[in-house]
């Protein structure tokens, strides 16, 4: 079943799992049968215009019906900077994002000038919402290769765009600064440093 931010039905979203290809129904929701998936979990991806990417890592019960639901959320390249300057873009929660002068590159990797359009969305990690919102679930792999179970204090998401409409990356030999609060209910709890998790989106687990 995939919804948006406002809970209503999302069509005409492509997912795709293992290589099979569907898409949602006028409803929202989407159906597949007599799949084989892994019992550690297997990824569902989800992908529609005007969206950030969605997924889960999803774990069915044999010969049963099984339910997944993924709430996509909206991608609005709301913000923007020139990449001789750089820039820092600021959501009204207080997450950020900082990038350096000539930081940005294409797709293929070549030095890319000009406006930089920026879509962004911070994940708040006290809502329940947030766990049909994030990409595939608190799975993760650390540095020692061991499969462990996360716990979150946020997460966001950007994207960068060219004048054009084409993708963008940070250069390899740079970085951004992401800044996100820590909502006030979890601050007694919370540690005082945290390594960086990124989710990879072939695997469907964070990294």
């Amino acid at each position: 079943f995939i919804i948006d931010e406002a809970g209503e039905p999302v069509k005409d979203a492509m997912v795709s799992m293992n290589g099979t290809i569907t898409s949602t129904d006028d409803y929202g929701h989407f159906f597949m049968t007599n799949k084989t998936m892994n019992s550690l979990g297997t990824l569902v991806k989800v992908e529609k215009e005007g969206y950030f990417d969605g997924s889960r890592r999803f774990f069915p019960n044999a010969n049963e019906k099984n339910r997944v639901k993924i709430q996509l959320l909206t991608k609005s390249f709301d913000d923007s900077f020139n990449t001789v300057d750089g820039g820092t873009v600021e959501m009204n929660n207080g997450a950020s994002v900082e990038f350096a002068a000539n930081s940005i590159r294409t797709e293929a990797g070549a030095a890319y000038t000009g406006v930089v359009n920026i879509a962004t969305k911070w994940m708040d990690p006290s809502q329940l919402a947030t766990l049909d919102q994030m990409p595939g679930n608190l799975q993760g792999v650390n540095s020692e290769v061991e499969a462990v179970a996360l716990a979150t204090y946020g997460m966001i998401a950007v994207e960068l765009e060219g004048a054009n409409g084409e993708a963008l990356n940070i250069a390899t030999d740079k970085t951004a600064t992401i800044s996100m609060p820590v909502p006030s209910s979890m601050l007694s709890e919370a540690p005082a440093e945290i390594p960086l998790w990124s989710f990879n989106e072939t695997e469907g687990v964070w990294k």
